[in-house]
């Protein structure tokens, strides 16, 4: 995953966030040097501090690591100072078939139940009701309430 964050003006003591939800994603050490002062105090998260020169991008790459189970997992990055705030986050749907990722205001498919691994090789037993016909007279419900005693 890369964060790239650009400026038009330079910007001193920013603050660029990357942040998972459902925190069970792993948000991997660096691989090389980046720009800035790194910290990460949470497997799911890391922040950087950094200064941003007019017009000159800044790259931060991590690679994630995603629990291997079916649901919605959200990647939100965002750059900030005391009177400034960009954000962009990321939705992505985990299936059996795969993963997509869904940018922001794309709808998202639900989630369909997953299909029983143990269902039985043989068909579901049948109910049946039975009514008497011709159906019995409508009952007088004064005769069927049983006052407490």
């Amino acid at each position: 995953m890369v964060i790239t964050v650009t400026s038009t003006k330079a910007v001193a003591g920013l603050d660029v966030n990357l942040t998972t939800s459902p925190n069970s994603i792993v948000v991997q050490a660096a691989s090389g040097e980046e720009a800035g002062t790194a910290t990460q105090t949470d497997p799911s998260q890391v922040n950087w501090l950094v200064d941003v020169q007019g017009n000159q991008p800044l790259a931060f790459v991590r690679m994630l690591s995603l629990p291997p189970e079916e649901g919605l997992f959200e990647i939100q990055a965002s750059a900030e100072t005391s009177s400034l705030r960009a954000e962009d986050t990321k939705t992505i749907l985990m299936t059996r078939q795969g993963g997509t990722v869904y940018l922001p205001g794309t709808p998202i498919p639900t989630l369909e139940a997953p299909e029983a691994s143990d269902t039985p090789a043989y068909p579901p037993p049948v109910i049946q009701i039975t009514l008497p016909y011709p159906p019995p007279a409508t009952p007088d419900l004064q005769q069927m309430v049983t006052p407490y005693p």
